[in-house]
């Protein structure tokens, strides 16, 4: 249930849980927050759980692209997002204020089958409990990145980096979009 703008995260059907089994289902947050609200950790404590080869696909629609996910406390691995064998789009929204053992914002498996794409919105401000990953763990495929100053720079960050980042921190960065004045590249195999 929805109201004043508010999601009453009380009952799912894993722990308390979203849990998405073979489902392709879109959220629009539209400047709305989807709060769980725990302050103690649980074993179950995301808010998203995909599995099966689900799909969720992540939107705010709103102006202001105010909308949250926010109050996870996973014990274990992943806090708003847990996604085993399955595809997770964040196209809008702020993705904060999660914590767990690692990847608070989003968990990954390092299965084949795993996929997070992040073409939008933020993920920030989210805590791990006992190691590294705090806002993201795992196999992530952003969206399209731009070669200006800013972007440029960050694509050199990664070409340098990505092996020390797979070591350290357990996190694949596949760049799969480059975009710039001229045009866009996009494979979902990654950009060499």
């Amino acid at each position: 249930n929805a109201t004043d703008g508010e999601f009453d995260y009380s009952e799912g059907t894993k722990g308390g849980a979203l849990y998405i089994d073979r489902k392709d289902i879109t959220i629009d947050l539209n400047g709305n927050t989807i709060n769980r609200g725990l302050t103690t950790a649980d074993s179950d404590g995301h808010v998203f759980w995909l599995v099966g080869g689900a799909k969720l696909t992540i939107n705010d629609s709103s102006d202001a692209c105010g909308g949250k996910i926010t109050g996870a406390y996973g014990s274990g691995n992943g806090g708003a997002f847990y996604v085993d064998y399955g595809k997770l789009y964040i196209n809008g929204g702020e993705i904060s204020g999660n914590k767990a053992s690692k990847g608070a914002g989003i968990y990954g498996t390092n299965e084949d089958d795993t996929y997070v794409y992040i073409n939008g919105g933020k993920v920030t401000g989210n805590t791990t409990v006992k190691i590294n990953g705090g806002d993201i763990y795992g196999n992530v495929y952003g969206g399209a990145i731009s070669t200006g100053t800013v972007g440029g720079s960050l694509l050199e960050q990664i070409a340098h980096q990505q092996e020390k980042i797979m070591k350290q921190n357990s996190v694949k960065l596949n760049v799969v979009g480059i975009t710039d004045i001229n045009g866009s590249v996009f494979d979902e195999e990654g950009i060499d």
